[in-house]
């Protein structure tokens, strides 16, 4: 950051997420103009859990000119800074949401020894606490019982997350004796990771995402694009995403 700063002296700087939040009170330059993009819940239960948050996140905050927040359920009132909505999207394009053929998804198939001729449900996301994939695994097992289908889990280990390898390995453990369950560390390449996601949301007949806090669920969207229906919870953004009883079910 700090060399980029330097070296191409921009006009205008987008810091995106909290982390990196307070390059601005040190960076910032002259008539620099400098914007955060934020897109998390600081309001409600969260800062009752963490009190100090809000205080933290306000002082760090006002070092910058204005504030993009992903939906107007997000926006702090009282901060003083500009304010605007930037609504997240999904590139159509991409390696993650092109058309694949039969073969690629297939073969995606294949490397994790998932039976295509079975009925697949999917989750993907990150390893944490609030996706939900507790409730996600029971009512793989109430389905089940009606008809025989396999439950993928699949989601790779975030630099920022350091919960994610213990859940990951809990649920490894818990469903080791589950043929039919597989819980997916999908690889860490920006490229294969995007095309196994890919491959996964058009090979499964339903996309599972029960999260108990969700900012902008992606891989709800991308779902979508490629046709499939979404069972959710009507929490964060996704109310926004899902039509209910139309393009999804809550």
């Amino acid at each position: 950051y700090t060399g980029d700063c330097e070296n191409y002296r921009p006009n205008i700087v987008i810091v995106h997420d909290p982390q990196p939040l307070g390059l601005a009170r040190y960076l910032k330059k002259g008539d620099q103009k400098w914007l955060w993009r934020f897109h998390i819940d600081v309001q409600g239960d969260t800062l009752e859990a963490n009190p100090a948050l809000e205080k933290f996140i306000t002082f760090w905050a006002g070092f910058y000119d204005a504030v993009m927040f992903s939906g107007a359920h997000y926006v702090v009132d009282f901060w003083p800074m500009q304010k605007y909505i930037s609504p997240p999207f999904i590139d159509p394009l991409s390696i993650k949401n092109k058309e694949l053929s039969s073969d690629e998804i297939a073969k995606v198939l294949e490397k994790y020894g998932i039976d295509e001729r079975i009925p697949i449900l999917v989750q993907i996301g990150r390893f944490d606490p609030w996706k939900g994939i507790d409730t996600t695994i029971q009512a793989y097992k109430i389905a089940r019982r009606e008809e025989r289908c396999q439950l993928i889990v699949a989601g790779n280990m975030a630099s920022d997350d350091p919960e994610g390898e213990g859940i990951f390995n809990r649920f490894c453990q818990e469903t080791r004796d589950e043929p039919d369950i597989h819980i997916l560390r999908l690889p860490d390449d920006v490229t294969i990771n995007a095309l196994e996601v890919n491959a996964l949301q058009r090979a499964t007949r339903i996309i599972l995402q029960p999260s108990t806090k969700e900012g902008f669920g992606l891989v709800i969207t991308e779902a979508m694009w490629k046709g499939k229906p979404v069972i959710t919870r009507e929490v964060g953004a996704i109310p926004i995403q899902v039509r209910g009883g139309e393009t999804g079910f809550f």
